[in-house]
């Protein structure tokens, strides 16, 4: 037997998006286990209606949405003017600060007072993802610090 190894589905921006859309269709159409397929994007736009974020919370789909504080790509779209609904977002959410601290699944009031801060488009740039998650990395490891700083020359 074949040992069955996990796909992981990876995006940043319209990226994140097209990694949630096809995460779901994996599972969906390609009948692979959903415990199988692990999405993870970073400031992704809204890609869904409230109905798609609920079947994939029903689903118990593995998506971690991360989005840096301040990123103003991750708010958008809020409403459809042709098909007249509200866009939702998908996954679990885990906000990185400026320092590189995480919040997993905030509350509420959490995304309200840390994610309205300051909002812009520089916070959406894959090198400002990649600079606050090396920081998370260094808090975690130091020995991590010689591949990350190599890494973020190399988007700069």
């Amino acid at each position: 037997l074949r040992k069955r190894r996990p796909i992981i589905v990876v995006g940043h921006s319209l990226g994140a998006a097209l990694a949630s859309l096809l995460t779901l269709d994996l599972v969906i159409n390609h009948k692979i286990p959903v415990y199988d397929v692990y999405s993870i994007t970073f400031g992704s736009p809204k890609v869904g209606n409230k109905a798609f974020a609920q079947m994939i919370k029903l689903l118990s789909f593995n998506m971690f949405r991360f989005v840096n504080t301040g990123d103003v790509v991750s708010k958008v779209p809020r409403f459809s003017l042709v098909v007249g609904k509200s866009y939702s977002h998908c996954g679990h959410l885990v906000l990185i600060d400026k320092y590189g601290n995480l919040l997993v699944t905030p509350t509420f009031l959490e995304k309200y007072f840390v994610h309205r801060s300051a909002l812009g488009v520089a916070e959406h740039r894959l090198a400002e993802y990649a600079r606050r998650c090396t920081k998370f990395a260094a808090s975690i490891n130091q020995d991590f610090l010689p591949f990350t700083e190599t890494f973020l020359d190399i988007l700069d």
